[in-house]
């Protein structure tokens, strides 16, 4: 057919010869306003002006420049005309990288920069999609440009830069004394929030630099910059993040998750390192099921950031879940001996607390398979009381004998029976305690009195 088709691709900007969009047309002769033609990759468009179609075949036609620059002069009332999709000249001339007849357009008067598509997309919006730093740079020039305007799904520009990673128009719409960055779209994400979660670190900075960006701000599912950043496991990002003054480590999305949390249950161990590091940050925050960190680190058998979370002073291990589950638990039932061994040497430990089932670390380790030295180490622990059972009756000794593992079921027998005659020793003290208790109260007491007889005595003299 003749027509030679090309692309150049901008992220969204895809051009294609103007041909394909006027086959068989004369390219002098007005559009017919009842005919859908297309005009862009994407969409169709009925309205069409004569303005509209030659700057759709300029690229492929630069003499029609003369005819543009006459037709605006003796018809300004055309700049502004918008098609059935209510693309304008400017828009099409900015989503075609037009810098010539963009120029042109914006020194006239009539020229309207803040006209919008039917999803909100301005001439702003086009040229910062394709990345056309020259064309964004003659639309931010313009006195009358918005640069907070939002598409439909509530996108500015600088959202739109910020989640392409364009460094360069970001800088633009920063320098820009009408910028806010702070606007949210229809998701809730900021620009911050998007240049964090995809690690565009250069952005970030520029971000924080603002003196109006709140990091702060959350998304509709309560994720903040740092939240997603920590969850992505970006260092470089969290450390920005971290870095930042305004920054709160403790905020939680919807489900209750935080930095640190997220963290945790994603195995980053620089990331847990670094935000424990901070004076802030809170090691004990649950999530709306009542998962800590430690819990999620453990459960996962994450040693090392399980040795961070103990080390912080502020960390509790015995924390449960909504279903009485502690970092105890759910590490001695997934079999991870290591984790099992550095909770237990914590002194604040408390290895017979329970499942709201009853379940306690010893009797999920002898159930689960029998892991025999996750049971080892409970019976080690001088606090480990071998005899609880759980809702249904059953003690570690019973899932053992039921379970046929012979020798947790000797292993058993003997703790039991040392446990039991520690208990009768700590009794027997006890009883010794309390007769010692009682003199030293019953003695205290009589001289008490004593004294009391004397006093009485005195004044009687007196």
């Amino acid at each position: 057919m003749g027509i030679v088709i090309y692309t150049l691709t901008k992220f969204m900007g895809i051009f294609i010869n103007e041909d394909i969009f006027f086959i068989n047309e004369d390219i002098y002769r007005s559009p017919d306003p009842d005919k859908e033609y297309q005009i862009t990759y994407f969409a169709k468009s009925t309205n069409v002006t004569i303005l509209m179609k030659w700057i759709l075949l300029y690229r492929g036609h630069p003499e029609l420049l003369t005819n543009i620059t006459k037709l605006i002069k003796t018809n300004p009332d055309i700049i502004n005309m918008q098609c059935s999709n209510s693309y304008t000249a400017l828009i099409l001339a900015s989503r075609n990288d037009h810098d010539i007849v963009v120029r042109m357009l914006l020194d006239h008067p009539n020229t309207n920069p803040n006209l919008k598509t039917k999803y909100g997309n301005t001439a702003l919006t086009m040229a910062t999609y394709n990345k056309s730093d020259i064309v964004v740079r003659m639309l931010l020039d313009h006195s009358y440009t918005d640069p907070n305007l939002q598409n439909t799904d509530g996108n500015t520009e600088l959202i739109l830069t910020s989640r392409q990673g364009n460094d360069s128009v970001v800088r633009m719409l920063l320098d820009h004394p009408d910028t806010n960055p702070n606007l949210q779209n229809t998701c809730g994400d900021t620009a911050l929030i998007l240049a964090s979660r995809f690690g565009y670190d250069k952005i970030v900075r520029m971000l924080l630099d603002h003196p109006y960006t709140d990091p702060n701000l959350q998304n509709k599912n309560g994720y903040t910059a740092l939240i997603l950043a920590s969850f992505y496991g970006i260092n470089k990002v969290v450390r920005m993040l971290l870095d930042s003054p305004n920054t709160d480590h403790n905020l939680q999305t919807k489900r209750g998750y935080t930095a640190l949390i997220l963290a945790s249950e994603k195995g980053h161990d620089i990331v847990v390192r670094m935000l424990l590091d901070h004076p802030n940050t809170d090691p004990n925050l649950k999530t709306k099921y009542g998962e800590t960190a430690l819990i999620w680190a453990s459960k996962f058998g994450y040693g090392n950031m399980v040795r961070m979370l103990l080390d912080h002073p502020n960390t509790d291990p015995n924390l449960q879940n909504k279903d009485g589950v502690t970092a105890l638990i759910w590490t001695s039932y997934n079999k991870h001996d290591i984790v099992v061994r550095m909770l237990l040497d914590h002194s604040y430990t408390d290895p017979n607390l329970q499942t709201k089932n009853g379940d306690t670390a010893l009797i999920l380790a002898v159930s689960h398979n029998g892991h025999d030295n996750v049971v080892r180490m409970l019976l080690d622990h001088p606090n480990t009381d071998p005899n609880l059972q759980n809702i249904r009756g059953d003690t570690a000794l019973i899932l053992a004998s039921r379970q046929g593992h012979a020798k947790l079921v000797v292993l058993l027998k003997y703790c039991i029976h040392d446990w039991n005659e520690r208990l009768k020793m700590v009794e027997y003290n006890k009883e010794c305690l309390d007769e010692r208790i009682m003199y030293s109260i019953n003695y205290h007491h009589k001289h008490v009195l004593l004294n009391r007889s004397r006093l009485s005595l005195c004044l009687l003299d007196e």
